[in-house]
């Protein structure tokens, strides 16, 4: 309430996060603001920290959350840019176990012709392997195999290695 009430427009944005603000502080501050006409990115900024202590809705009736201004922000790009390296990552880190998990069940159909059931049992416990490296050894295991029975007891044994 002192920050503003001083009108001290530098902390007026970080308000939402001190001791005492609520609902009416933070209209109060968004008046300041825009008294002193210091811009749309202040007020997103308020917002921003706003959002963090009530809910998004509540935030867009007190302020212009224009999402316009903060696609322009330097944090906005930031954070987009690292959101999609990630996706990205995780997107051909799944790619990358998919197709391992196919290479693999490929293989067995092609050099056991395995039932339905035998090879649903198998394609299961694929799918819990998050570990490229050890679904490669899985695929060496099913090119090396003396019956698709000695490859299912050897993917039981990865598995449990993996989970105890």
């Amino acid at each position: 309430e002192r920050v503003v009430a001083a009108g001290v427009v530098g902390l007026v944005p970080f308000v939402p996060l001190m001791r005492g603000a609520d609902e009416g502080v933070i209209r109060r501050g968004v008046e300041v603001l825009r008294e002193r006409g210091v811009g749309e990115e202040v007020e997103a900024a308020l917002a921003l920290f706003a959002s963090f202590v009530m809910e998004p809705e509540q935030v867009r009736q007190i302020v212009r959350w224009d999402m316009a201004v903060l696609k322009e922000s330097p944090w906005y790009r930031q954070i987009l840019e690292e959101g999609l390296k990630q996706g990205l990552q995780q997107g051909l880190q799944q790619g990358v176990l998919e197709g391992r998990r196919e290479d693999i069940l490929h293989l067995l159909r092609v050099r056991f012709d395995p039932t339905g059931p035998a090879l649903e049992s198998i394609a299961e416990g694929l799918a819990e392997i998050e570990d490229a490296t050890l679904l490669q050894e899985l695929l060496v295991e099913a090119a090396q195999a003396e019956s698709l029975e000695a490859f299912q007891k050897g993917l039981q044994r990865l598995l449990e290695a993996a989970s105890g």
